[in-house]
């Protein structure tokens, strides 16, 4: 799946949180209608209305740009730009 994570959603996301980050924000708008579990891991995890539940490996890149995020000065976070990745199903 590919995920285009925007300036919006590092305005708008929410740090050290593994269902409103920057990440899982671009994943809802791309699948509105499931739940989104991001982890720092790399893992991303997502469950449709009938509880059905798909995991996925995010790539390096995604990790450190939310370890950032997450844990960055104010200087770091600010310099984040938008990127795009690929999460793999596993």
């Amino acid at each position: 799946m590919k995920i285009n994570v925007r300036e919006k959603h590092k305005l708008e996301g929410e740090r050290q949180s593994c269902f409103y980050c920057p990440i899982a924000l671009a994943v809802r708008e791309r699948i509105p209608e499931e739940d989104i579990t991001v982890a720092e891991n790399g893992r991303m995890w997502t469950r449709d209305s009938k509880g059905r539940m798909r995991l996925y490996k995010l790539p390096r890149v995604a990790c450190e740009w939310i370890r950032t995020f997450d844990h960055g000065t104010p200087e770091e976070r600010a310099a984040l730009k938008p990127f795009s990745f690929r999460a793999t199903r596993q």
